[in-house]
């Protein structure tokens, strides 16, 4: 999200300041820890000057690429346990 932040030239701050939220709230939505309101979905892409689809598929983009991480690192995790085991059985 901060591409769309910074062309917007907002900190987090203003943003939530505009819509009357909290920072922290606005920040889980921008690193995907959380997805805003219907509401404040709307209010989010006006501040941001887009559409409510663009941000949305945005959004939801980043929480995609945050649970293939998480994916991947427990599939690491996994296969460094297989072959930890794999010794111990040796």
């Amino acid at each position: 999200m901060g591409k769309i932040s910074i062309q917007t030239k907002l900190t987090q701050l203003e943003i939530a300041n505009a819509m009357g939220v909290k920072q922290p709230q606005v920040s889980n939505w921008l690193n995907g820890k959380r997805l805003p309101t219907a509401t404040n979905l709307i209010k989010l892409a006006d501040i941001l000057q887009l559409y409510p689809e663009e941000l949305l598929q945005y959004l939801s983009e980043i929480q995609k690429q945050k649970a293939i991480k998480v994916l991947e690192d427990i599939l690491m995790n996994k296969n460094s346990d297989d072959k930890t085991d794999n010794i111990c059985s040796a």
